[in-house]
């Protein structure tokens, strides 16, 4: 392996590296009241192109102890609908694409990294090695 192709290796695992510290802020739990079974967010994402692409997703089970909950997330413009997991940390919000409710163009594995001001999430999305950008959701 040469001197460039370990720093871009290395590069390339920034952003996971930036996800992973939202997850070591202190708190943990629920972002005050606001996200519940049942909150629906819309917003969307848009791709280091600059092409936006309108999403929604909707929380389906949380576990107010830890924070952690599932949910969905739909693409319309790509005909996708996708299981998502993740936590809730202080005023930080993080999940994963987990797996396929409905097969379309859409990826599985991006990851989203959120900080919630109450009504908004603002932040960042990576699909590893593939694409990422900006995110940002209001609550509904």
């Amino acid at each position: 392996m040469t001197k460039f192709d370990r720093n871009y290796r290395i590069w390339k695992m920034v952003p996971l590296v930036v996800m992973a510290l939202f997850l070591a802020l202190p708190g943990t739990g629920m972002c005050g009241t606001a996200i519940k079974d049942g909150a629906v967010f819309k917003g969307g994402a848009t791709d280091k192109k600059g092409s936006r692409f309108a999403s929604s997703f909707r929380v389906t089970s949380l576990n107010e102890a830890t924070g952690e909950f599932t949910g969905e997330i739909s693409w319309p413009s790509l005909n996708s609908v996708h299981k998502i997991e993740g936590a809730i940390r202080g005023n930080t919000v993080v999940f994963k694409e987990t797996g396929h409710i409905k097969r379309g163009g859409a990826h599985l594995n991006c990851e989203y990294a959120f900080v919630f001001d109450g009504q908004t999430l603002t932040g960042r999305w990576i699909e590893p090695r593939v694409d990422h950008g900006p995110a940002e959701f209001t609550l509904q």
